[in-house]
């Protein structure tokens, strides 16, 4: 998933940049979601985003029932997907990384 962001430099941006940036938070645009496929049968899956550290808050969009009851292990750069069965088909995960 590809979002058009405008990400600031460290030391600010113009006028235009800034309102440009917090507009499009306020409508929900944010780069802190993704997604992920996995395949027929899966009993996990890593998920890879420079975004995710152990102290990020992960949050799963179920899109299928088998996402429906999976749990999430966190660690830096990555988060591991536990399926509470094998999956009965390909998926895709939609998510969220908070902090």
């Amino acid at each position: 998933m590809t979002l058009q962001t405008t990400k600031l430099p460290p030391q600010g941006g113009s006028p235009r940049d800034v309102a440009t940036a917090v507009n499009q938070a306020l409508d929900g645009k944010l780069a802190c979601v993704g997604t992920h496929s996995y395949l027929l049968g899966d009993t996990t899956t890593t998920v890879t985003d420079t975004q995710v550290t152990a102290a990020s808050a992960v949050l799963l969009v179920p899109t299928s029932t088998d996402a429906r009851d999976a749990t999430v292990a966190i660690s830096d750069g990555q988060f591991v997907v536990t399926f509470a069965s094998a999956t009965a088909a390909a998926g895709t995960l939609v998510y969220a990384v908070l902090g």
